[in-house]
């Protein structure tokens, strides 16, 4: 009996001694499963909270692609705009060098006709002096022998006297 008792002590020992096991197993497996449930949900969390973050990427690099594009276009239309300045001002400085050249070469043509004008009138001056002079000193010449003839006649009388 003793044996007995000893074999369902043992057994009842036993049976406790598993039941406390498996209770102890089950017990850390429900903490086990509340810790993974925890985990799970944190990994949702954060997995959502990484997708949300991807969208708001995706849309604030959509976002800055559109306001480059619009900076680009509006670059571009600026410089397109202040070419067609720099080609209209060009066109007009062309214009002008062609005005001025002509306006140059009517001076340069009214410059050689007042020239030539000029010089012929010079020339005209100067064979007017050198008729001048040669008939002035034609005349200076006859009232010289005039004058020396009627001083030769004087001094001729004189000596006559």
């Amino acid at each position: 009996m003793w044996a007995m008792f000893l074999s369902l002590t043992f057994c009842n020992r036993s049976a406790m001694l598993a039941e406390n096991v498996f209770d102890g197993v089950r017990a850390k497996m429900s903490r086990l499963r509340a810790a993974l449930a925890e985990k799970e949900g944190t990994l949702q969390a954060l997995q959502q909270e990484l997708q949300d973050t991807r969208q708001r990427h995706k849309d604030e690099l959509s976002q800055l692609a559109q306001v480059h594009e619009q900076d680009v276009a509006a670059a571009a239309s600026d410089a397109a705009a202040a070419v067609s300045r720099h080609l209209a001002f060009i066109d007009r400085l062309m214009a002008d060098k062609e005005q001025l050249n002509k306006q140059l070469a009517e001076v340069q043509a009214s410059f050689k006709a007042a020239e030539e004008r000029h010089a012929a009138a010079i020339a005209a001056l100067k064979a007017g002096w050198t008729a001048e002079l040669r008939r002035q000193q034609a005349n200076w010449d006859s009232q010289q022998a005039a004058r020396q003839e009627a001083w030769k006649a004087e001094r001729t009388r004189e000596i006559k006297e």
